[in-house]
């Protein structure tokens, strides 16, 4: 099972820390997690936190949360997707 998580918006301050949980929850899986990060309207360091962490990353300019995540949903490749803002955390 692949799971597919993705996060949004413009980020920096949070990123790492909901990129760690994420990683985290994949321990305690025992499977492959693929992060799709959403960039949004971004003008900060949320794109190379993210790509550092492993994410990819797909950009949606919109100002609809709900397309932005659809937009991320797109790229994902999972057969479980997870959404998951920048700054909340999941539950390992």
């Amino acid at each position: 099972m692949k799971l597919s998580v993705v996060p949004a918006h413009n980020e920096e301050a949070y990123i790492g820390g909901c990129l760690a949980a994420v990683r985290e929850a994949e321990r305690v899986l025992g499977d492959d997690v693929e992060i799709v990060v959403v960039l949004n309207r971004c003008t900060d360091r949320t794109q190379a936190l993210a790509e550092a962490a492993g994410a990819v990353c797909v950009v949606d300019e919109t100002r609809c949360l709900s397309a932005i995540r659809n937009h991320g949903v797109a790229a994902a490749r999972g057969d479980v997707v997870v959404t998951c803002d920048a700054d909340s955390r999941l539950h390992p």
